[in-house]
């Protein structure tokens, strides 16, 4: 990992050439899926481990707390000050399941009181998230939030061992209110289709007497994504109207009921 740490680190440098540029482009979305998988094992098994560590050096606590670094602050922090590889070699998937796994680690309370240094390793966690969200692709990290704001089957059992599905949907909205924030001036990258769309499919995912449900009790993961929503509409003014183009032109079956919401919240917005 170390000498990887030391290669990204050249990437980001004036002299490096341009077919390691090529190289790394071809291979970021295997890279970043890699590194989110190796920041799973090293946090998850981590903690495990170190809490049955009883040697008074606590050695397994520091080896895991390198591990920690090297893969999460080290090797995740220098992707993203990789302007070419964080806007341009990463998939849909591999992004959000990299924001899916931080948001996890977030969650979990052992880091700060089991791994060596865990309190500084939860400020790099805190840190990379910041940074993913100011240099990360602003199309991927959006779609990646608003499609686990309804958190996939896949995912809520891990989930529910970190924390509760109320601190994960807190998690997201902080993320996405970041991002809606910026929207006014990173709007010339904004895919305003695709973001349309991915509303439209967190109203499908809920289903219109979910939605109703938690209009009454203000719930914030869908006042955020209304928020989103009047955001685009500001921006864009009627414009928005075009933008609904990945949207079917009548409603899939089963779905006739959420169908034409987003219309709705346009039209008021």
């Amino acid at each position: 990992m170390k000498c990887f740490c030391n290669y990204l680190t050249e990437a980001s440098g004036p002299n490096f050439p341009e077919s390691g540029v090529r190289e790394l482009v071809r291979k970021g979305d295997a890279i970043m899926r890699a590194l989110t998988a190796k920041c799973n094992t090293c946090f998850v098994n981590g903690v495990n481990r170190t809490a049955a560590d009883q040697h008074p050096d606590r050695p397994v606590a520091k080896a895991v707390s390198r591990a920690c670094k090297y893969a999460l602050m080290n090797s995740l922090l220098s992707i993203f000050n990789i302007e070419f590889l964080a806007n341009g070699g990463i998939s849909a998937e591999a992004m959000q399941d990299m924001i899916t796994e931080l948001l996890l680690r977030l969650m979990n309370n052992h880091i700060a009181e089991e791994l060596e240094d865990g309190a500084n390793l939860l400020k790099g966690l805190n840190v990379l998230m910041l940074l993913v969200l100011d240099r990360a692709e602003i199309n991927l990290a959006l779609r990646a939030l608003l499609n686990i704001l309804v958190p996939p089957p896949r995912i809520v059992g891990a989930i529910q061992n970190e924390g509760s599905l109320a601190s994960f949907e807190q998690l997201v909205v902080r993320c996405l209110n970041k991002l809606t924030k910026a929207l006014a001036t990173r709007i010339p990258d904004v895919d305003t289709d695709m973001v349309l769309k991915c509303i439209q499919d967190f109203f499908d995912r809920l289903g219109i007497d979910e939605i109703r449900r938690k209009g009454q009790e203000d719930d914030r993961g869908l006042r955020m994504v209304k928020t989103v929503l009047r955001e685009l509409c500001k921006i864009k003014g009627e414009s928005v109207r075009q933008h609904l183009t990945l949207i079917p032109p009548t409603a899939p079956p089963g779905l006739e009921s959420t169908y034409g919401l987003i219309q709705s919240y346009i039209d008021v917005n």
